[in-house]
């Protein structure tokens, strides 16, 4: 996992996030929402609304997974995966910051509606069976920030680290800070370790959530690392000819970029002196 960054321009952002089909969205999740407390059922939700997210929500992971950063464009179509899960924070359904691309093994088959936090969760807006549709009216505009808005971003993001969740949010937290990685060249595997003692919590909640240390990743992120490794070495001939130590040296710049799988990995050897690697 590596940090990232959403582009907040309403070019970048589909209107059903933006003011105005927001608030109409909020509407149908306060009203829906009395609909399934009357009724005792589970909330209805439609996902061609967070489908329109799952372009940009990609093309600002360099079509990796955001959780695993494996590619998820060349295997499979990626989800667009709820951080805080929908059955839990209904009114966050339809919120576009509560949006990551994610790869279908990370969300579907792992995650699902798992999200542990160190802290009080998060409580809705208060809606009951006999709640007023004046009184639901009222609250539309306030179930998530606005995704062009600075001030309810700030807000919104405060409210991540008081309710703190033990699962990374990269769009809000230093991944590199929690996260350290192990090589073993004898099973030929990277493991997902704590970078300190007190980021134990959030690296089991990766591996127990996410499914972050499955053998498929570790064997992966194995051979990513190698690579990553024998170039960084090969760097160490002083003999090298001036235009293949170029060509390794972009190599190397291109593993450790934003776009590549496992960059976070790759970052966090990098910190090393190739002798160590």
């Amino acid at each position: 996992m590596i940090p990232l960054l959403r582009d907040r321009t309403v070019e970048a952002i589909d209107a059903d996030f933006l003011p105005i089909k927001k608030d109409v969205h909020e509407k149908t999740l306060l009203f829906g929402r009395r609909e399934a407390l009357i009724g005792g059922q589970s909330q209805g939700f439609k996902s061609a609304i967070w489908k329109k997210a799952k372009e940009q929500l990609l093309a600002e992971t360099s079509g990796k997974c955001s959780y695993c950063e494996a590619p998820t464009h060349e295997v499979a179509f990626g989800d667009v995966e709820h951080y805080r899960p929908k059955s839990t924070y209904w009114w966050l359904a339809y919120n576009y910051d509560n949006y990551l691309a994610s790869c279908q093994l990370c969300n579907q088959k792992f995650k699902k509606a798992k999200f542990s936090t160190a802290r009080a969760k998060l409580r809705g807006p208060v809606v009951r069976k006999n709640s007023k549709d004046q009184t639901l009216i009222g609250k539309v505009g306030s179930l998530g920030p606005d995704p062009t808005d600075q001030i309810q971003i700030e807000g919104f993001r405060s409210l991540h680290e008081q309710e703190r969740p033990l699962l990374l949010n990269p769009y809000y937290d230093q991944p590199d800070l929690f996260y350290a990685w192990e090589a073993d060249d004898l099973v030929r595997e990277v493991r997902l370790a704590p970078a300190s003692p007190g980021a134990a919590p959030f690296v089991r909640a990766a591996i127990e959530d996410f499914g972050i240390n499955r053998p498929e990743l570790r064997r992966s992120r194995y051979l990513q690392y190698r690579i990553y490794r024998t170039f960084r070495r090969v760097l160490d001939d002083p003999g090298m000819d001036v235009a293949i130590r170029q060509e390794v040296n972009g190599t190397v710049a291109e593993m450790e970029s934003a776009g590549s799988p496992y960059a976070g990995m790759v970052r966090f050897f990098s910190q090393w002196a190739t002798a160590d690697l």
